[in-house]
């Protein structure tokens, strides 16, 4: 990474993984509260604007920008706005939303902790606990 021109961020895979990982997490949420599970609507609508958004950002990637620079600072914030400022539930040193040592797991990585740490504890995840996806930035 320190020699490229472009950071090698790809946000249309990154989207298309998240997708997958909220379609894992609302199967088992489903199985879990049957007909009270969380309506997980605003976060698949966040993740697929994502993974198109980022489809388009990687074939300017692939052009090689004159400005690497900006399309660097793009890049980076794209890569913020994954955090939670106020830190994950139980763990607020922890700000990433979408991958983080699980609370149970040693180091053991768990995606969408928020959601899937609280659809474990039995707990209906809150609309806010979806992911960063589902926040509009």
């Amino acid at each position: 990474m320190a020699d490229a021109d472009v950071l090698p961020y790809n946000y249309d895979d990154y989207g298309k993984e998240i997708l997958a990982y909220l379609d894992a997490a609302r199967s088992k949420a489903q199985e879990k509260f049957a007909d009270k599970a969380p309506d997980f609507g605003a976060a698949f609508e966040a993740a697929r604007h994502m993974q198109e958004a980022g489809a388009k950002l990687l074939q300017k990637q692939r052009k090689l920008p004159s400005s690497s620079e900006r399309m660097n600072a793009k890049l980076r914030e794209a890569e913020r706005a994954l955090l939670i400022p106020e830190g994950l539930p139980n763990r607020p040193w922890y700000h990433h939303s979408i991958y983080a040592p699980g609370q149970y797991t040693g180091y053991a990585a768990v995606v969408i902790p928020g959601v899937n740490e609280a659809i474990d504890r039995a707990i209906s995840p809150s609309p806010s606990d979806k992911s960063a996806c589902s926040r509009r930035r």
